[in-house]
């Protein structure tokens, strides 16, 4: 690789903007990864971190959360059906929020659980569950601002003021910020939000089955006894949230393009410096050079400049990522950067299909012809 090295050092500067250019379209590609785990992960995260291995919806509701409504026979019967040790009801509902000395509302999903019961949340970092009516859990990733583990809010229409006891992470819905109430506590807030409304119905019932039966199972068996009914595990019901799929198909097209770009970049580069550089490749053709020696350099080139590129991009993630912390939240997963270097690697390998097909185009041959090299002309 003695060719491909010493060209690298001849052109440090030429090379050093493409892998700098390289970096930056990787990191647009890892910010972009990392984005879309953050949007699904914030769209249906409160399904999937809560303590019901099976979610129970109204069939009609298209595994809408937020679009279902069971009622009570059927909580009863879903209870007492074969293979369910324990259910719990949750349900969910739009309000707002302020701080005692702060005008400013926000929005806010308030999900409602059984204490005690499948449907709890999960993965608290800081505090414990409520243990009054007047204590809540919080979305984590909506605190800075707003809220700590012991303050208060101001939950409206009611003027309802509630103490923080604990935070979770990854416990979010509708990618925004998320509260977890006792079941009493809900049904006490939506009855301040809409007096009118006679009773409240849940929007799910989370279920435990009984020791030795599979999740997957029990949903079989409560799909073929309750035809209205339609049971999920916990993780399909995240997975299979209503919008998810479009908002990752659309992600997924955007970062096919940044793809396309790095892919077009390295073709563009390398082909402008084969062509520039042809005499010279030609020259160690007719000296004896092999075709493969010369594609192993511009492919050495290659790797270099993308593996450059990939720790920039990284780099530029690790510290860009906390300072976004407070708009949005992101995280650096080795998995993400793994999963955006390998095809990130492929179509700059790709990209270097043109001008390798001109590097081996090259006839050694034609040197004899060209006085500048040397030949007879």
């Amino acid at each position: 690789m003695l060719f491909a090295t010493a060209e690298l050092g001849r052109s440090k500067t030429r090379f050093g903007f493409l892998t700098l250019g390289a970096g930056l379209l990787v990191f647009v590609l890892l910010f972009q990864q990392a984005l879309l785990a953050a949007v699904l992960d914030g769209m249906s995260g409160a399904l999937r971190h809560q303590t019901g291995p099976v979610l129970v919806y109204a069939r009609e509701a298209q595994r809408s959360f937020a679009g279902s409504l069971v009622t009570q026979q059927q909580i009863d019967e879903v209870a007492a059906a074969d293979g369910v040790a324990d259910s719990g009801e949750m349900a969910i509902t739009l309000l707002s929020f302020r701080t005692p000395d702060s005008d400013e509302r926000v929005n806010a999903s308030f999900i409602g659980y059984r204490p005690g019961k499948p449907g709890a949340p999960m993965n608290l970092v800081q505090g414990r569950l409520p243990q009054d009516v007047d204590e809540l859990v919080a979305s984590a990733e909506d605190a800075a601002g707003y809220y700590g583990v012991g303050e208060t809010i101001v939950v409206e229409p009611g003027d309802r003021e509630m103490r923080v006891v604990g935070l979770t992470e990854g416990g979010r819905f509708n990618v925004g910020t998320t509260m977890w109430t006792p079941w009493d506590t809900y049904l006490e807030l939506v009855a301040a939000a809409a007096p009118d409304i006679p009773f409240v119905l849940p929007s799910a019932l989370a279920v435990q089955p009984d020791p030795g039966v599979d999740p997957g199972e029990l949903t079989e068996r409560l799909n073929e006894q309750f035809p209205q009914l339609e049971a999920l595990t916990r993780e399909d019901a995240a997975d299979l949230i209503p919008g998810r799929d479009a908002v990752q198909l659309a992600f997924t097209a955007v970062m096919a393009l940044g793809y396309l770009v790095v892919a077009v970049v390295i073709a563009f580069f390398f082909l402008t410096m084969t062509l520039q550089k042809e005499s010279s490749t030609t020259l160690l053709r007719a000296v004896g050079a092999r075709g493969n020696y010369l594609v192993r350099c511009l492919l050495y080139q290659v790797a270099v400049v993308t593996a450059g590129g990939l720790a920039i991009g990284t780099l530029l993630m690790l510290v860009s990522a906390p300072l976004l912390g407070s708009t949005v939240s992101v995280k650096v997963d080795p998995v993400v950067i793994l999963s955006t270097a390998v095809p990130a690697l492929a179509v700059a390998l790709l990209g270097a299909i043109p001008p390798l097909r001109r590097l081996l185009k090259a006839d050694p041959y034609d040197v004899v012809g060209r006085p500048s090299l040397g030949g007879l002309g």
